[in-house]
């Protein structure tokens, strides 16, 4: 029997400079939460700039995410 955790996990994910501030991690990420709506979202710690990107993010979207450091013992 295969147990789904559902949690989401965004490590890592980052734009080169020129292709920052034009909306492609908003529409990234619009895109996985439509394909994968069941999924409680988790980014681990981030660069200064992502983390403020991600905390934007977080207040306009409708899935929801978590901030707990370990949500699922396989992470």
């Amino acid at each position: 029997m295969l147990l789904l955790c559902s949690v989401g996990l965004l490590r890592k994910i980052s734009f080169s400079l020129e292709w920052q501030f034009c909306g492609l991690g908003t529409l990234a990420l619009r895109e996985l939460e439509t394909r994968h709506p069941d999924l409680t979202w988790y980014t681990t710690g981030q660069y200064e700039p992502a983390q403020g990107f991600y905390e934007r993010y977080r207040h306009s979207s409708h899935s929801p995410w978590t901030d707990e450091q370990h949500p699922c013992p396989h992470f």
